[in-house]
């Protein structure tokens, strides 16, 4: 992916809503994996436009999110434990 976001762009709010977006369609396993590589890229991107500074902070920000949204997400949609078939 190829963002074109601005450092200045490229905050806290901007990236919880972008993180948020992945989550509007699809299966939950799909989105799940689709929120990794998302990321991934993201934070990639920022490294190499933008240097270590903002790439430490974006993994503070990924961070955070999967911290205090994911894990409710899906602890609420699926649970942590693996279903028998």
């Amino acid at each position: 992916m190829d963002f074109q976001l601005s450092k200045e762009e490229l905050t806290c709010e901007t990236v919880k809503e972008m993180l948020t977006h992945l989550f509007d369609e699809g299966g939950i396993t799909e989105r799940i994996k689709a929120l990794f590589v998302f990321c991934c890229d993201l934070a990639i991107s920022c490294l190499v436009r933008h240097g270590m500074e903002l790439f430490k902070q974006m993994i503070l920000w990924i961070s955070r999110y999967l911290i205090e949204q994911l894990c409710d997400w899906v602890t609420k949609k699926i649970g942590w434990v693996r279903r028998q078939r």
